[in-house]
């Protein structure tokens, strides 16, 4: 049994997407995508309006090395951790 949701404001329409913020489902009539990214209208209207300096996203070429950075913070941090726990 498979379970169709329908678009919260057409409800004869079934929902192809998500809002991002609010999560309501929506049909494609009221969805809208801002950098790939569904927005429903009530949300994208009360989405500020970003400056030209503002960044949305981050670049994906810097996601490798934020990863790389956390782990090594972590190793780190959980490394010190168990010697600490290890001494006592």
């Amino acid at each position: 049994m498979s379970v169709v949701s329908v678009c919260r404001n057409h409800p004869d329409r079934p929902a192809t997407g998500l809002c991002v913020r609010c999560r309501a489902p929506i049909c494609p009539d009221c969805t809208t995508k801002v950098q790939g990214i569904n927005h429903c209208l009530n949300c994208l209207s009360q989405r500020a309006k970003p400056s030209a300096t503002a960044v949305l996203r981050p670049s994906r070429t810097l996601a490798p090395a934020g990863a790389a950075g956390a782990l090594a913070f972590f190793w780190i941090v959980f490394d010190r951790i168990g010697a600490w726990l290890a001494s006592g």
